[in-house]
């Protein structure tokens, strides 16, 4: 699945600010991305609906960052069940970590893109 240019800047800038910073999650934040691309692919949802549960979830975390060993964990198992709830009754793809069967692509533009926008911040 295809995500356009502007879904993957807003999506990576999320994710490399969540991985920096509350996830403390430095080591991981290329298969952060992928993950958060691939589950934003599944969904189906709008990219603002699919951003409103990023922020749920990043809600949720806060106010247990101080007591999780495993934070990343924590906030992709919140955002599992977040997505699913939003999708309930439809059919898009639930959250994986399997490989999806057409791997999303991340242009090398974006990627670059997004790490600038995120540091000009």
């Amino acid at each position: 699945m295809d995500v356009s240019d502007h879904d993957q800047r807003v999506l990576i800038a999320a994710m490399d600010a969540l991985s920096l910073g509350v996830l403390r999650d430095k080591r991981h934040v290329q298969s952060n991305r992928t993950r958060l691309l691939r589950w934003y692919a599944g969904s189906g949802l709008p990219l603002d609906a699919f951003m409103a549960l990023v922020r749920e979830a990043h809600s949720r975390i806060i106010a247990r960052q101080f007591e999780l060993r495993r934070p990343a964990a924590y906030w992709f198992t919140t955002l599992a069940e977040l997505i699913s709830q939003a999708t309930a009754g439809r059919s898009p793809a639930a959250p994986k970590d399997a490989v999806s069967p057409e791997p999303v692509r991340i242009r090398e533009e974006s990627k670059d893109a997004a790490i600038k926008q995120e540091v000009h911040r």
